[in-house]
């Protein structure tokens, strides 16, 4: 497990109360799991692991649809 994983999974469990068996990297985050706060907080987490803010074109269903797309826009955008 990476550690944008763990952290991103820690979130999802607080946010949705959702039990670790039923979560894994390619669940589907936006239909059951994440309500628009929930992707307020994980904007914040991409957010800071990135070091800016995520921009209004970045802030997409395909940035947010599981915890492997999640992490693969934070390698793909994180700093050196």
């Amino acid at each position: 497990m990476t550690q944008y994983e763990a952290q991103i999974r820690e979130l999802i469990h607080e946010i949705a109360f959702i039990e670790d068996a039923e979560l894994d990297l390619d669940t589907p985050l936006l239909e059951d799991i994440l309500a628009s706060e929930g992707i307020v907080e994980v904007a914040a987490l991409i957010g800071t692991a990135i070091g800016r803010e995520l921009t209004a074109d970045e802030r997409t269903a395909s940035t947010f649809f599981s915890m492997a797309t999640i992490i693969e826009f934070i390698e793909q955008h994180e700093g050196p």
